[in-house]
């Protein structure tokens, strides 16, 4: 998975643009110009990650994935940006390696996840990564990424063994402007059949099973 940060766009290169409305060319003509000339830096995002690994096991390049995660943990337990912008990237891979750890039958790695989750927990409760008396950073559907997340999380510590449970701690409890209200109200929504606005659908994972798809629904333009 990746992030974007843009950089200076080269002007293409007189007379190569695609025709008008020609969408096979526009793309190839887009990657190559990637490979020939980049306009930004593309970097693995532990978000989107975390959510594949959790929502996709099955997936080839598993074991990958779980080997990026604890890689990429920080010195000071999270994942992501420094900051308030880390707790949503923190949230979903501590989520992410607790959902492992109940499928893991290696209990040397099931220690493994356990340490690097705990970390992450840790400085979540610490308010390290959002301070509890500021408001959440800006980002698309925070208030519904993040207590969809918690929400699983206490889900995972709740299963865990007594002994496991009392290393990892309790799960941290709601932030402010993200108490989940306001996906509840959400949920609801997708579960009445509606159409499902179309900025809904860039974070339709915070739906749960709400959100997965029926026949008779499309995204709202």
């Amino acid at each position: 998975m990746g992030a974007v940060s843009a950089a200076a766009r080269p002007a293409p290169a007189p007379g190569r643009l695609p025709a008008p409305g020609d969408l096979p060319a526009a793309a190839r003509e887009l990657v190559a110009g990637l490979l020939a000339a980049p306009w930004g830096q593309v970097s693995a995002s532990p978000y989107e990650t975390g959510r594949v690994v959790s929502l996709a096991p099955w997936l080839s390049g598993h074991a990958g994935r779980i080997d990026f995660l604890i890689a990429t943990q920080r010195g000071d337990g999270g994942w992501g940006p420094p900051g308030h912008h880390g707790l949503v990237p923190t949230l979903s891979v501590v989520e992410a390696l607790l959902a492992e750890r109940r499928r893991e039958s290696s209990p040397a790695d099931r220690e493994l996840l356990a340490k690097a989750a705990a970390r992450g927990l840790e400085l979540v409760r610490a308010g390290a990564v959002a301070g509890r008396e500021e408001p959440l950073p800006d980002m698309p559907a925070i208030e519904l990424i993040v207590p969809h997340l918690l929400s699983l999380i206490g889900d995972h510590l709740a299963a865990e063994d007594p002994d496991t449970a009392g290393r990892l701690g309790p799960a941290p409890g709601p932030f402010p402007g993200a108490d989940g209200a306001k996906l509840a109200a959400v949920r609801r929504w997708m579960a009445s059949g509606a159409a499902v606005p179309q900025k809904l659908v860039h974070a339709l994972e915070s739906a749960g099973p709400e959100g997965r798809p029926r026949r008779a629904s499309s995204p709202r333009r």
